[in-house]
């Protein structure tokens, strides 16, 4: 294991690391600034926009198309930032294990500026009812048609009707294995 692990430093690691240590470094401060000067709530925030700590401040709420719950008393919860993860949020647990929240670290630069023709080819994709559900559950992460039927209690040879009008104009994108996720720099909330 060791070896394998010592030619993945040599082929690929090495160079990504120092290339990203920096970046990594620099989202750790931010978060430390924010939970010192303005609190639990703050920090959160800075994590993501779905992320965000419970009126009472006892819990951690995770706006994702799943309900479920987990409990970390006594063994906290573990933050990982993420350069390659962008833009997805993952959140894992099981019982027994501490929880894990993997969010993806803030861009260094700004993204490029927005052409008036994609924005209008964007809204007009956006103005029908379906494909505006449809990407508001995308935006929070890759789906197959299946779990977008099942959690939008319709058939799966619905989505796909409304996929491509929406990938025209650059919204979503195939994901493989019939997912589909929107683009982080097309379709935010």
């Amino acid at each position: 294991m060791r070896h394998t692990l010592e030619q993945c430093a040599d082929a690929f690691f090495d160079a990504a690391w120092t290339s990203v240590a920096a970046q990594l470094a620099t989202d750790l401060r931010l978060k430390n600034d924010l939970l010192k000067r303005r609190g639990t709530g703050a920090a959160l925030a800075s994590v993501s926009d779905a992320v965000t700590l419970a009126p009472g401040g006892d819990s951690i709420i995770v706006d994702q198309l799943q309900d479920n719950a987990t409990a970390a008393h006594g063994t906290g919860v573990t933050f990982l930032p993420s350069v390659f993860g962008r833009p997805h949020l993952m959140v894992v647990h099981a019982r027994g294990w501490q929880p894990v929240v993997q969010y993806p670290v803030a861009e260094a630069s700004p993204a490029e500026p927005v052409s008036l023709e994609t924005v209008t080819r964007r809204l007009e994709a956006l103005a029908h009812p379906v494909r505006l559900r449809l990407l508001r559950t995308l935006a929070r992460g890759p789906h197959t048609t299946g779990e977008l039927a099942h959690a939008w209690n319709s058939h799966p040879r619905r989505y796909p009707a409304t996929s491509p009008s929406c990938a025209t104009p650059g919204c979503s994108r195939p994901g493989g294995a019939a997912a589909t996720s929107t683009t982080p720099s097309t379709c935010r909330r």
